[in-house]
């Protein structure tokens, strides 16, 4: 039975379904006039009115949807907890303040990264105090997949960073990282669904790092995730999220300090240095329905990824393609591909022409961070150790476009056509 009033609440739900449908961008993909961009709208309706609906509910800050985000995501992704920010940077600066706050000591707070990532994986090392030291990544898969030689007595952490959907060796990296006693900082910012021999990335270490910003594998428009493996880490990770104070960890974790500290209001307790990293309900209206999206959209990357590598193979004299390796299951972020020393022409020349033919490009992440002007300035605070020579190949030659879940075999076939056209002149 309809309440009073349900069939009009009913058709205007169907009205506004219809609305957002309306004016969602669908547009027909045209070869040489419709422009292929790193990214497309993934979100529907669903979303969209999850939103509003929590939007005129007037309870927009951090609340029921966002801990019903946090509890699919952490079930999804094979992990103990998942804790919500409001970006990517967010969820790695957590656990390197976690880092920085807890088993870190003035002998031991050296951090591993590679210097082909984010600009932002090395700037919350800084950030937090912490001691970055800059490593070389493999030309196999844009990744480290050993930091051994790296490895001091200072060592504290490792960063493996899962570039544009590739997995690192975590066979070898976990293995360094029990023999060094160091702690494991997965950035999964890129690579939404990569699997290491079956598990999924971001589950191997202490932490793993999530980003759901516009051009990622899912998206709540900006958001993060930080996985932890402790109960213990996941309630210091609530607490420095929102200011410091311990009324969202757990309530055995809780109860310890409004113990200890009763002449403090429990409501305004805190028990480690915080910041105001939270996501909006927002965040966690469009989490709970992008995350339902997830299987398929990883299926249509691996499709376009695999079909636009099997066009672009016989060119591999002019460039490095990164194809899926053994014991990974990739789940693509973008195509990445780099021009090799000895191609006849520069990356400039390629990247001009795919722009011309309404193909977006960028450079490869941040090339190589060691070369940025920010870590140029921190030249006191950030160590190279070993030859950068593959991170400075990458950053003068390296670009990427866009695949994701609307990249169609007409798209696809178009992709390879203008790829064919510029390789012929040469």
């Amino acid at each position: 039975m309809i309440p009073p009033g349900g069939s009009k609440l009913a058709g205007d739900l169907l009205a506004m379904r219809e609305f957002i449908r309306a004016r969602l961008p669908r547009e027909e993909f045209v070869p040489g006039k419709s422009k292929i961009p790193l990214q497309e709208v993934m979100f529907g309706e669903e979303e969209i009115l999850e939103a509003l609906n929590s939007m005129l509910s007037t309870q927009v800050v951090m609340e029921k949807k966002v801990a019903e985000f946090e509890q699919c995501w952490a079930q999804w992704l094979g992990c103990r907890h998942a804790v919500a920010s409001n970006s990517g940077t967010s969820a790695l600066l957590l656990a390197m303040l976690w880092l920085k706050y807890h088993p870190a000591t003035p002998q031991r707070e050296e951090v591993l990264i590679p210097a082909l990532t984010w600009s932002t994986t090395l700037s919350t090392a800084l950030i937090a105090g912490l001691k970055p030291v800059l490593v070389d990544v493999s030309l196999k898969n844009l990744c480290v997949d050993s930091f051994a030689h790296a490895v001091t007595p200072s060592t504290l952490a490792m960063v493996p960073v899962h570039l544009m959907g590739h997995s690192c060796n975590m066979t070898n990296l976990m293995r360094e990282a029990r023999e060094s006693s160091a702690w494991v900082i997965e950035d999964a910012c890129e690579a939404v669904g990569t699997r290491w021999n079956q598990q999924r990335v971001g589950t191997f270490g202490q932490f793993g790092c999530f980003s759901f910003m516009f051009a990622h594998h899912l998206s709540t428009m900006e958001g993060g995730m930080t996985c932890a493996s402790s109960d213990a880490a996941a309630d210091v990770l609530k607490a420095m999220r929102a200011h410091g104070w311990v009324r969202d960890s757990s309530v055995g974790f809780r109860k310890g300090y409004e113990e200890r500290y009763p002449e403090i209001d429990k409501r305004f307790l805190f028990c480690d240095p915080g910041l105001n990293l939270r996501p909006t309900e927002l965040v966690g209206a469009f989490g709970i329905h992008q995350l339902k999206r997830a299987e398929e959209y990883i299926a249509k990357r691996r499709v376009a990824f695999q079909r636009i590598t099997e066009r672009l193979r016989p060119f591999t004299h002019f460039v490095h393609l990164f194809e899926e390796q053994p014991g990974e299951f990739l789940s693509p972020f973008s195509y990445p591909m780099v021009l090799r020393e000895e191609a006849p022409f520069k990356r400039a020349a390629l990247m001009n022409f795919l722009e011309e033919n309404l193909i977006e490009t960028r450079m490869l992440v941040g090339g190589n961070l060691a070369r940025q002007p920010f870590a140029e300035e921190a030249r006191d605070r950030i160590q190279v150790r070993g030859s950068l020579k593959n991170a400075d190949l990458i950053h003068t030659n390296g670009l990427v476009f866009g695949i994701n879940q609307s990249t169609d075999d007409a798209k696809i076939g178009y992709i390879a056509e203008v790829f064919q056209r510029f390789f012929k002149r040469w």
